[in-house]
């Protein structure tokens, strides 16, 4: 079997005679060489802005199907769905989510909105345009400023959370400067941070909960993953930050295995998925976001990773699972999804 590993064109190396390579120590890197240990046939290729040149490399390639790891088109986020739509047009099985679904999960209102109809709750929020006039006064401070469209954590930092009105359209302000682009401005919801994997399309398994942790006594300490918090591994150390298996009671992981089942078939995800919700104090689960391509790097180096190694999932295995989700897919017509099915 023939996999081709695609791979945003910053995220590979090229090789004498049209051969490309990953970057040691990326995802790309990981998948491939897990790929390669289950005895696989493995073609690396960029799938960059100059489209005509990708789709033709694909096309020499022939593969069985594709490992999708795309997470963005010409550096810009927003425009990752493009090439699962370009996929299904050239009719190559591909994992992942599709076009739509991708589209939908980048968007933090649409999402939530989705989400909320479904039955799981959400915080409540309002977006802001550029040219936003004054703020509606329905929602309860403090409240939480980020952009509406892209990764979890980008432009994310102390100053996201504010606490009135003023320091409100202040930081709104301040965002409009720096990205130029619609925000979401959702009530902040106080509590613990609880990520949980989902592996699936007709019968879901919902991974052990991951709990982001700051165990600094300080009370500056990030209340919430922040770009610092992510990437740099002084600023993890200042204030211990840590990922651990979240310790839940038999009732709460319940209502985690039950809502998380219930976010990912509303959001039609697919094969993998990423869900990231708040516990409060009142023990309520909150649904943030979906990442539909979330980082599918080994334990320690993603949180996907830590969820399945906490079950005994062995890495390689992960990703022939996922391999064989997208190839029933295709040979189902593209119909295995999740939608209604039964969990």
């Amino acid at each position: 079997m023939r996999i081709v590993v695609l791979a945003d064109w910053e995220a590979c190396r090229y090789r004498p005679k049209g051969v490309f390579e990953t970057l040691e120590g990326t995802e790309q890197d990981f998948v491939a060489g897990g790929l390669r240990a289950k005895g696989r046939e493995v073609v690396v290729l960029p799938f960059g802005e100059d489209i005509p040149s990708s789709i033709a490399r694909l096309r020499k390639a022939q593969p069985d199907v594709v490992f999708n790891l795309t997470a963005s088109l010409a550096m810009d986020r927003r425009h990752a769905h493009v090439v699962a739509a370009l996929l299904d047009l050239l009719g190559l099985p591909y994992t992942g989510s599709d076009s739509s679904t991708l589209m939908l999960c980048l968007d933090k209102a649409l999402s939530k909105l989705v989400v909320r109809r479904a039955g799981v709750q959400t915080p409540d929020f309002i977006t802001l345009g550029p040219c936003y006039t004054k703020p509606a006064n329905n929602l309860q401070f403090p409240l939480i400023v980020k952009p509406r469209f892209g990764e979890s954590s980008e432009f994310l930092s102390r100053r996201s959370v504010v606490a009135d009105r003023e320091k409100l359209t202040r930081r709104a302000d301040e965002m409009f400067r720096l990205c130029a682009a619609p925000l979401i401005c959702e009530e902040f919801v106080e509590g613990r941070d609880i990520s949980v994997g989902v592996l699936g399309n007709e019968k879901l398994l919902v991974l052990p909960p991951r709990e982001f942790r700051c165990d600094s006594p300080s009370k500056q300490t990030p209340q919430f993953e922040t770009r610092r918090v992510k990437h740099d591994s002084k600023y993890q150390a200042k204030w211990r930050t840590s990922y651990t298996r979240a310790r839940l009671s038999d009732g709460q992981k319940k209502e985690i295995v039950e809502i998380s089942k219930c976010a990912y078939r509303a959001l039609e995800l697919r094969d993998y998925a990423r869900l990231d919700f708040r516990l409060t104090a009142n023990n309520t689960f909150k649904f943030l976001e979906a990442n539909a391509h979330p980082d599918l790097s080994p334990s320690p180096h993603s949180s996907v990773g830590r969820m399945c190694a906490w079950v005994g999932i062995d890495y390689s295995n992960l990703l022939n699972r996922i391999v064989r989700m997208a190839l029933k897919r295709s040979r189902n017509g593209g119909a295995s999804g999740t939608g209604a099915a039964a969990a």
